[in-house]
């Protein structure tokens, strides 16, 4: 039996969901913001850009619609960003991480794995078939910038999502 693609989604997702109350439960309130080795992103952090990432990459980059952080309760949160949650300083990623709470954290994850799982329960294997359409939606969004991360691979370069985190020859330097 054929393994279907949206289920398999589903799947993933509801681990990583899981992963993140696991691990939340498992870190001591100082820890959250504590690096467990320099150069490393806090915790608290980290677990925001998981949630935020994941919010991003299917409401506004695969179905071209508005993210779950974009809705209250999220949107009054301090650590609410119209970011991606992705191409921070340290800097930025701290100063975020200091407003993170983290059963805040773990509700918004909570909302977004609900609602990408009811999309899923809707589409059809050639729905996702179809091309990322990152930078149009992002564009539509009217979001001012976009970030180095989004642009576009060179014809030159095969890729089945059309995107490039950086130049293969030349990895970018920088935020993370």
């Amino acid at each position: 039996m054929a393994v279907l693609a949206t289920r398999l989604i589903a799947s993933q997702l509801n681990a990583v969901n899981r992963h993140l109350h696991d691990v939340a439960g498992e870190v001591e309130p100082e820890d959250w913001l504590r690096r467990a080795v320099p150069g490393t992103s806090l915790p608290a952090f980290t677990l925001w850009h998981v949630a935020r990432v994941i919010d991003s990459t299917v409401n506004m980059g695969l179905r071209g619609v508005p993210e779950v952080i974009e809705s209250q309760p999220w949107a009054s949160k301090r650590w609410a960003r119209a970011e991606a949650g992705v191409g921070y300083s340290e800097t930025d990623a701290d100063r975020l991480a200091a407003g993170v709470v983290p059963d805040e954290i773990l509700e918004y994850a909570d909302a977004v794995r609900s609602q990408v799982s009811q999309w899923l329960k809707t589409i059809t294997e050639e729905e996702l078939d179809s091309p990322n359409a990152l930078l149009e939606h992002a564009i539509a969004n009217r979001l001012t910038t976009v970030q180095p991360y989004m642009r576009p691979w060179p014809r030159s370069w095969a890729s089945p999502c059309g995107w490039s985190c950086a130049s293969p020859a030349t990895p970018t330097a920088g935020p993370t």
